[in-house]
Formats: C-alpha cells, structure tokens, sequence
C-alpha cells in the first residue's frame, strides 16, 4: 500500500484539488482519496512535488495492421515504457501486436519518455489551457477507447498510473518549458 500526498490534484471533474493524498493497493488500483484543508503529515505518507494527474491515454496515430511483424516491434519500441505500455490501439490493432510482443501489453500508456515522432507531455505543453489539454488526455481520451472504468482518472477503484507535473504555475495552472513529468506509479 501506498499513500501519496502533493500539493495539488487534477480531480475527475476536471477541477483542481489542494492536498490530497492518493492511497493505492499494491496492484496500484486507487482505494481512497481525499483532501486536506492544509499539509499535515501522517505514518507511511509520500510527498511528491507537483500537481497529481492520473496516467495520460492517448490515441496511437500509427496504422500497425498495414506493417509487417519486424516493423511493428520497431514502432512499438517507440511507443513503449519499460516494455510493458501501449498507447491505445484498435482492439485489432492491440491483439495483432501482442501477438508479435513477447511481453503483455496494456493499451493505455502512462508517458512516453524519449519518444521521437509523438510526445503527450510536449502537446499538453503547448496548449493555452493546460487543465483542458489534461482532460483531454487523460479522462476524454479513456472515454473515446472505452477503458474509462479503469484509466482517466483518480477515482476509487481504478488503476490509471500516477504521475507528477512539477514546474507548473500554480497562479492559472499553465505548464512552460520548464514544466517536467515524473512518473510516481
């Protein structure tokens, strides 16, 4: 078990929280989440720097169903953390590539470090509104893959991967160059 705690979070609705602490299971499945009118600081708890967003989903822009097996595992290693994240795919385009991967795939990925073509973190970088840009990426987007009922957003009972935005400014929330993404879980 783990209990996170920032300064700020990125809540379902697409408000911003202040204090909260995120406790996850240790299958990384959210179990409670609330806030704190201050910060005070309790057994087992995590500070981390930032604001608390859940992991981003994103739609692939590759079409994996015209390329041929050593290709795919080319693209895929662009699109790949550690192994192990995919951005959303096609249910088709999923399975033929877990075929063609040796390890199991999910279909959300979390954040794509060192990604040459396609980078989430820069696009939400960019954006004039860096709440919307977030909704967009993070609960619009499991909505349009329908995998809502476990990425998006920091709700109980989901999994949806934890990540810290540090370097944000907090007076309207917007994201400059100087913003980095730090994976938590």
């Amino acid at each position: 078990m783990r209990k996170i705690a920032a300064h700020y979070w990125l809540r379902p609705d697409a408000s911003v929280g202040r204090f909260p602490i995120v406790t996850f299971d240790d299958r990384g499945r959210i179990i409670e989440i609330r806030e704190r009118d201050y910060f005070k600081e309790e057994p087992s708890l995590e500070l981390v720097n930032g604001f608390l967003v859940p992991g981003f989903v994103d739609i692939c822009n590759v079409d994996t169903l015209s390329l041929n097996n050593s290709l795919i595992k080319k693209i895929l290693s662009t699109y790949l953390i550690n192994g192990v994240k995919l951005l959303g795919v096609s249910q088709s385009q999923f399975g033929m590539i877990n075929e063609c991967s040796p390890k199991q795939l999910n279909i959300v990925s979390t954040y794509m470090n060192g990604d040459r073509d396609y980078n989430t973190f820069s696009k939400i970088k960019a954006a004039n509104d860096a709440i919307e840009a977030l909704r967009c990426f993070t609960s619009e987007n499991a909505q349009l893959l329908n995998v809502q009922e476990t990425f998006g957003s920091l709700e109980v009972g989901k999994s949806p991967g934890l990540l810290s935005i540090q370097g944000m400014d907090y007076t309207n929330f917007q994201l400059s160059d100087k913003s980095k993404l730090k994976i938590v879980l």
